[in-house]
């Protein structure tokens, strides 16, 4: 089986503890990754060369403005262009303070409103990662970005917010790598509320799709 790193606080989360969203994820990627964790304490150490041991990174880390170093920046960047994979969730995509991060992901985080229900619709969207995907209705804080008008993305769902709509999961190619980004996860139950559009996004990521 496929190996993959979930990158996240435990300790020092105020919001966003990885605690329970581990397990979460487990199951969801089941017979696809064995998921390892990798804590406040060991992530700031990786290294590009630490890193390709790994098929997939799950970045979800809350404290990033703290944690970061420019060593794991360029470890992410050269790991995702030389063909490695990375999929950032919720808390993951607020990067605001690492732009080489932004880029990857084709967004720039802007801020969310209070944790409520939320209607998520699939696109018209005709890739592989959209199939048998429904609309789902979750409780979760409605994440808002600006999306990159350079880099052309893939939206797979969008969030119904007011009377607009937000991209919600999108994936795009990023050198010889990829990348996909899922704005709901606040809790290991969103994780699992996801878990039809995440799955397809794993199977896309360990090259069965």
């Amino acid at each position: 089986m496929k190996k993959a790193i979930l990158i996240g606080d435990y300790e020092i989360a105020r919001l966003h503890p990885l605690a329970g969203i581990d397990d979460a994820l487990r199951e969801v990627f089941k017979d696809v990754f064995e998921i390892y964790t990798a804590n406040e304490k060991v992530y700031p150490n990786l290294n590009y060369n630490s890193l390709t041991q790994y098929d997939l990174i799950i970045f979800m880390s809350e404290k990033w403005s703290i944690t970061a170093s420019k060593e794991l920046v360029a470890s992410l960047v050269t790991y995702v262009v030389n063909g490695g994979c990375l999929l950032a969730i919720h808390h993951g995509l607020i990067v605001n303070n690492t732009y080489e991060l932004n880029l990857l992901f084709a967004s720039r985080y802007k801020g969310h409103a209070p944790y409520c229900e939320l209607d998520y619709l699939p696109t018209e969207s005709d890739c592989s990662l959209a199939e048998g995907i429904a609309p789902i209705t979750a409780y979760d804080e409605p994440y808002m970005f600006d999306m990159d008008v350079f880099k052309k993305t893939n939206v797979i769902m969008e969030m119904v917010y007011g009377n607009y709509k937000y991209p919600a999961i999108w994936f795009h190619y990023w050198g010889k790598g990829k990348v996909a980004c899922m704005a709901p996860g606040h809790s290991a139950e969103s994780i699992r509320v996801f878990a039809a559009p995440l799955r397809n996004i794993g199977i896309w990521m360990s090259g069965d799709k």
